[in-house]
């Protein structure tokens, strides 16, 4: 369709600026071989792309094969070399963040937030967060107001969250009159949650369907959700939430949504019952998932291939995640499956 044709198009775009060494370009083009539309993922195409960014010295393309190592992701597994590109990363940070690079400021936060690279330090974070948002970075005043939520490296203050939610939102909101999808996304979500913004489901899901027309493809899967739960004016709706799994699923490679499309059909729940349908979308999406996924479909299907050693390496990312703290025996039943829905949920 028109996003399969604009994705190559944006694809051979970045291929003619990688030859002027522009490492975004180079991240960009990795990402068509991670994240493509219209084809099979290829892991060791965007491995390649993402280390000539890395050797220019782009952060995110660090991260990204510290990802690719610690996961065996395009490469055969290396958690020593995972953590070099890690600490990589940090050091890397640190330059940029010198010079008053906002978003370098932001990341470096994240990384004292998380530990990525360093020592966890959350008042370090709290006050990179609050330089990178006062730098033009103003998604950094979200994660600055979610600290004060939480009491983590400020004092807990419900009243600075709320202002410092308010000040992340300035910038969406008037992005999201001009039409800016992605901002939309984010009101969106601020009306959701009730951050910066009244809790009122019925805004956010009214802003959630206007950035799903205007491309954002993952609002298709949080419209679905919201019907699926129902909120702030928004009554449960089964049918309409398999009804936006579907598009949802059907649109992008987010296996997630098409999970959930799948079960509704296998469940009956909203749709006629049909296992046939539920199977060939769920073996669609198997085919282009990435590692995690694959396990996550392997375990959905009961695939009897799945070897002992893949049920074992799942059970250790999931204890490493802090979802499951069963034994690492390569049985996956009620416990290991709650663990990967809940990993599952946190990294989308």
């Amino acid at each position: 369709g028109k996003a399969i044709s604009w994705n190559r198009k944006a694809f051979e775009i970045n291929l003619k600026r990688e030859g002027a060494c522009d490492s975004q370009a180079m991240r960009s083009v990795s990402s068509y071989y991670e994240y493509p539309l219209g084809k099979a993922i290829d892991e060791q195409k965007a491995f390649e792309w993402f280390r000539r960014a890395a050797d220019l010295g782009d952060p995110d393309a660090m991260e990204s094969l510290f990802n690719a190592y610690f996961f065996g992701e395009g490469v055969p597994e290396d958690k020593s070399k995972g953590r070099f590109w890690r600490q990589r990363r940090f050091e890397r940070l640190n330059e940029l963040a010198a010079s008053g690079d906002p978003k370098a400021l932001y990341d470096l936060g994240w990384a004292y937030d998380l530990g990525a690279g360093t020592e966890e330090n959350d008042i370090k974070a709290s006050r990179l967060y609050g330089e990178a948002g006062d730098n033009g970075y103003t998604d950094a005043y979200d994660s600055l107001a979610r600290n004060y939520n939480s009491g983590d490296g400020v004092p807990l203050d419900e009243s600075k969250a709320n202002h410092f939610f308010k000040k992340a939102l300035s910038w969406s909101i008037r992005a999201s009159e001009a039409g800016d999808a992605e901002e939309i996304s984010k009101v969106a979500k601020a009306y959701e949650n009730g951050h910066g913004m009244r809790h009122d489901g019925r805004r956010a899901l009214s802003l959630y369907k206007k950035a799903w027309k205007l491309g954002h493809i993952s609002s298709g899967g949080i419209i679905g959700h919201i019907y699926e739960f129902g909120g702030p004016g928004v009554s449960k709706d089964k049918a309409e939430a398999c009804k936006w799994y579907r598009l949802a699923g059907a649109r992008s490679n987010w296996t997630h949504a098409a999970l959930l499309a799948s079960q509704c059909y296998d469940d009956g729940a909203g749709v006629k019952k049909k296992k046939k349908k539920a199977a060939l979308i769920r073996l669609r999406h198997f085919d282009q998932a990435g590692s995690i996924d694959d396990f996550f479909f392997n375990l959905f299907l009961k695939d009897s291939k799945m070897s002992v050693q893949a049920r074992k390496e799942l059970q250790r990312i999931l204890k490493a995640a802090g979802t499951y703290n069963g034994p690492i025996d390569g049985q996956l039943g009620s416990a290991s499956r709650l663990a990967l829905e809940a990993y599952i949920h946190r990294i989308e």
